[in-house]
């Protein structure tokens, strides 16, 4: 669960994530990640090797409290109480497909982005200095 580059003094399996920036909000970015692979927590690994870490994750340090300096403090405090809303990551998979492993079919899962999110999001559409 680790970028390895030196694979002749370690293993590693091949992860591959495709990210695209979908908008950017100053000091946050919504990505869209398509994997070829799947690998434990490899979204969160490859977001935080490159500088970007996922919204709230401890393990990776995408932190609850990365509130932009360049707002007020009335929007730093707001932006906070919607980051606390997340309970856990700014991280959804929105549709999902996979060949089933016993019948061969391939299926696809769809979800639509949490409400907590979608909040989050608008407000940094309306609120962001940077947008």
């Amino acid at each position: 669960m680790a970028v390895i580059k030196d694979t002749a003094r370690y293993t590693a399996r091949e992860a591959v994530t495709h990210l695209e920036v979908r908008e950017r909000f100053g000091h946050f970015t919504l990505l869209e990640a398509k994997l070829e692979t799947g690998r434990t927590h490899q979204i969160r690994v490859h977001c935080s090797y490159i500088g970007h870490p996922v919204v709230g994750d401890p393990t990776y340090g995408g932190l609850k409290r990365a509130i932009a300096s360049t707002m007020g403090k009335l929007q730093q405090r707001d932006l906070a109480r919607l980051m606390e809303l997340l309970h856990g990551q700014a991280l959804h998979a929105y549709s999902l497909s996979f060949e089933h492993p016993s019948t061969g079919r391939w299926m696809t899962f769809e979800s639509p982005m949490p409400a907590e999110m979608t909040v989050l999001i608008d407000w940094l559409r309306r609120n962001d200095p940077v947008h």
